[in-house]
């Protein structure tokens, strides 16, 4: 349609003896190419150490007058800035009539890298930014379970708890359909809507040690340690003790439940605990804005005392907790450059206190991978959003810092899917397993 139409131009202005291009015909007249319209296929995630391959695609120029000539980029170059603004090693390859050229790298360290690539003549300027994932996949140790967990914890005995079940020991596995579990040390807690047990792992069986009879309906989320247990049930706050042999509840306190769970995927409260002041997390809403709302408790001489004063919140919404930490994101918005995802904030609950421990910006090409929050201790999940075949499926970890005091991006292991993330765990199905439901789990590194 464009090369039918520029002819035609040209030759109604020779008709009507106006100068048109010159030339000796238009036959040949090359169409101008579209401009990019939609953002640039590129990776948001890559992994240290992988080869990169990505296109780039040179942006629409004007046509041409001449039959022969050609439109086309003459040369391209490439400039790539490692996290500490470093200059990056690459080759880059241009296309052919205005097709896309070829960029790859390989990233060395971890973190934010900035890429610039220009056309020279025709084509313009684009530039990308991503992040290098952690490729510690060599350092994590991996395990198979014969069930499919949607949570995942292990006693220090090693039995591991996979959703409502134990695994391990001469038992093998039991079950408790319907209860949360929870795990501290060689002591696991399982919660019902009706009871609270407590029971003890030797290391080859599981010994029920006390349990309670309570009316406080479900459970939403638990807090556990060896001798204490806090449950959240649906419409009361519940603390359970165990000593000399005997499971009690000396406390309790009423909540008033919210409309909404902490995250579409969540609870209706996350808990945690800091010496002997307890928050209550959950989501609220100021106008249009979603808030994340923390109210604390004190726990004096056994007995839950109720919040005083205004519980302060923060803006986003939660996508992870561990423990003394919450994981939130700015509410997504759309910019010229495509949907920004919102900024990744790590809190640090202390003192009674949510402090802002670090901030992370994914940019438009990777998102939170969407999990469930209904057990304790979820780290968030990032994958590339791109369906582009030269990108690379990547899905990292979000991963604190201690030596560098920053949020990095995690990689562990590329052939999972249906993925899950703890602070000690990185699990889901391995296809090529032979068992459909079984579960591979990589024992995640300490952190650097």
């Amino acid at each position: 349609m464009a090369s039918h139409w520029t002819c035609r131009l040209a030759l109604a202005l020779l008709w009507l003896g106006l100068s048109g291009c010159p030339g000796d015909t238009f036959i040949d007249c090359i169409p101008p190419p579209l401009p990019n319209t939609e953002p640039e296929p590129a990776p948001g995630i890559v992994v240290t150490g992988q080869r990169v391959r990505m296109r780039v695609t040179p942006t629409g120029s004007a046509v041409s007058c001449v039959a022969q000539e050609d439109p086309s980029p003459t040369s391209v170059t490439a400039e790539i800035e490692g996290p500490g603004g470093e200059p990056l090693a690459n080759q880059i390859t241009l296309g052919q009539f205005r097709a896309p050229a070829l960029l790859e790298f390989t990233p060395e360290r971890p973190g934010p890298h900035h890429l610039v690539v220009t056309f020279s003549q025709v084509g313009g300027l684009h530039q990308f930014d991503l992040h290098a994932a952690h490729d510690r996949s060599a350092e994590a140790p991996s395990e198979s379970l014969s069930l499919t967990c949607d949570a995942l914890e292990r006693a220090s005995t090693g039995a591991w708890t996979c959703g409502s079940s134990v695994l391990g020991g001469s038992t093998g596995s039991a079950s408790f359909s319907g209860a949360q579990l929870a795990v501290a040390r060689d002591v696991i807690w399982v919660v019902d809507s009706s009871s609270v047990r407590r029971y003890v792992h030797t290391g080859t069986t599981l010994v029920l040690s006390a349990s309670f009879s309570h009316t406080h309906s479900g459970a939403e989320f638990l807090l556990a340690s060896p001798d204490e247990l806090l449950v959240l049930h649906s419409y009361s706050l519940g603390y359970y003790t165990f000593s000399g042999g005997q499971l009690t509840s000396p406390s309790s306190q009423t909540w008033a439940r919210p409309i909404e769970p902490v995250n579409p995927k969540g609870p209706y409260g996350v808990l945690m605990r800091d010496a002997d002041r307890l928050a209550l997390v959950t989501r609220t809403r100021n106008s249009d804005s979603s808030l994340v709302q923390v109210c604390t408790y004190r726990l004096i001489s056994g007995q839950l005392q109720p919040p005083l004063g205004t519980c302060p919140s923060v803006s986003g919404e939660l996508i992870g907790f561990e423990p003394g930490v919450l994981w939130t994101r700015d509410l997504p918005a759309v910019n010229s450059q495509g949907l920004n995802q919102g900024l990744i904030r790590r809190w640090v609950w202390t003192g009674g206190q949510l402090l802002e421990q670090g901030s992370l910006s994914l940019g438009p090409h990777a998102s939170i991978l969407e999990r469930p929050l209904r057990r304790w201790n979820p780290v968030p999940l990032v994958h590339n959003l791109s369906s582009e075949t030269d990108i690379q499926p990547v899905t990292a970890v979000l991963t604190w810092s201690p030596q560098k005091q920053a949020i990095f991006l995690e990689h562990l292991d590329a052939t999972l899917t249906d993925v899950y993330a703890s602070p000690s765990f990185y699990w889901g199905r391995d296809p090529s397993a032979p068992a459909f439901n079984s579960t591979k789990v990589r024992l995640r590194p300490p952190p650097q």
